[in-house]
């Protein structure tokens, strides 16, 4: 069935095409951001594709990576913060490809609108925090969050707010209990890309990543969350599309 839905995916793209387009960029315009931003579903669709269909983790971290680089562009050259401000999904994606420096590039990111999202208790900054090991941060952060989540309209971080808790106090079935919580059908659903539902567990399994990033080696037996993505192993090299590599794009 996965390797049905993976195979699905990659079809929507024409390998062909959207290489012409990345490769087509040379200088930050709306152009540049608009296939700079489309390219993001094409990472995905091809990671997918080489976890089920290929069994191929160094690739499947490769466009992971990839993927992780277009969502910084995204928020370091165009100024676009919904991947710190809603889009935990994009966090997610980031950690999976074990490159360090990305991730930690990504932790110190605070774009536009920064301070407004400490005070609203986003989810984002407090994954950053965590990644950084910013803990006092992290604690002050926790509790406003926690705050919000009272609220019946934010009751669904919860399991979030348990799980990152949980990483912090390195209280391993706390996460492990918060990552199956998220991992069902009620919470993994907040991933509006619909075929990705039926392959990986978002959130849950970022969470679950993240643990086994700080050293914590969570147990997770769920179909939606792959072991063989948890441990961490970095590929010993890591590619990019030249446009990434300009100057204008650092």
């Amino acid at each position: 069935m996965k390797k049905e839905l993976s195979t699905k995916l990659v079809e929507c793209f024409k390998i062909s095409l959207i290489e012409e387009k990345i490769r087509q960029i040379f200088f930050t315009s709306k152009e540049a951001r608009g296939t700079n931003l489309a390219s993001i579903c094409f990472y995905r669709a091809q990671s997918c594709y080489y976890i089920f269909n290929e069994k191929n983790l160094e690739k499947a971290k490769q466009y992971f990576f990839l993927d992780g680089r277009a969502t910084e562009i995204n928020v370091r050259i165009f100024d676009s913060d919904q991947s710190l401000k809603f889009y935990i999904r994009d966090v997610v994606y980031l950690l999976l490809s074990d490159n360090a420096d990305l991730i930690e590039r990504f932790a110190k990111i605070e774009g536009e609108n920064y301070n407004a999202r400490l005070k609203g208790g986003s989810l984002v900054p407090l994954i950053q925090a965590l990644i950084r090991e910013d803990f006092e941060l992290f604690d002050k952060q926790l509790k406003i969050s926690r705050n919000r989540a009272e609220k019946k309209d934010w009751k669904w971080m919860t399991p979030d707010l348990d799980a990152l808790e949980g990483i912090r106090k390195k209280d391993i079935p706390k996460i492990e209990e918060a990552i199956m919580t998220l991992a069902t059908k009620k919470h993994r659903y907040r991933n509006p890309e619909k075929i990705y539902n039926e392959l990986l567990s978002i959130p849950a399994l970022g969470y679950a990543k993240l643990a086994w990033l700080k050293g914590i080696e969570v147990e997770i037996d769920h179909p939606l969350i792959p072991k063989e993505l948890l441990p961490v192993k970095p590929n010993s090299e890591y590619w990019e599309y030249d446009y990434m590599k300009m100057e204008d794009f650092k």
